[in-house]
C-alpha cells in the first residue's frame, strides 16, 4: 500500500508523519483522543508543563491498551476451553453415530 505524508497537532505542535493511505481516519481518531485526553488534565490539575500532561496521557493510554490486551488474552483462553469441550461433545456424539467406527 501507498504512504502518505500528513501533519497532526498534538499539544499546538506540528508533527510531520508518513503512514500508509486509509489510516488518515484512525490517525485523526487518535490524535483527537490525545488532545481531548490534554484538554481534560489541564481542566483537572490546572497550570502543569505540556510535557506532565502529555507523560500523564500516555500513561493512561498505555494502562487502556494493556487492559485490553490483558481481557483479550483471558477471552482467548475461555473461547479456547470452549471450543475444547464443544469438539469433544461432536467427536463424541460421530462415535456414537456412525456404525463403522464402533465395529
Amino acid at each position: 500500500m501507498a504512504e502518505v505524508s500528513i501533519k497532526v497537532s498534538i499539544a499546538n505542535r506540528q508533527y510531520p508523519l508518513k503512514i500508509q493511505k486509509g489510516e488518515e481516519g484512525n490517525v485523526d481518531k487518535a490524535v483527537m483522543l490525545i488532545n481531548d485526553k490534554l484538554k481534560e488534565f489541564e481542566k483537572e490539575f490546572g497550570v502543569m508543563d505540556k510535557q506532565d500532561f502529555l507523560a500523564m496521557c500516555a500513561l493512561e493510554l498505555a494502562v487502556d491498551a494493556s487492559n485490553r490486551e490483558a481481557k483479550t488474552a483471558s477471552e482467548n483462553h475461555l473461547l479456547g476451553d470452549k471450543l475444547g469441550k464443544l469438539n469433544e461433545l461432536v467427536s463424541g456424539y460421530l462415535q456414537k453415530n456412525n456404525p463403522s467406527a464402533n465395529g
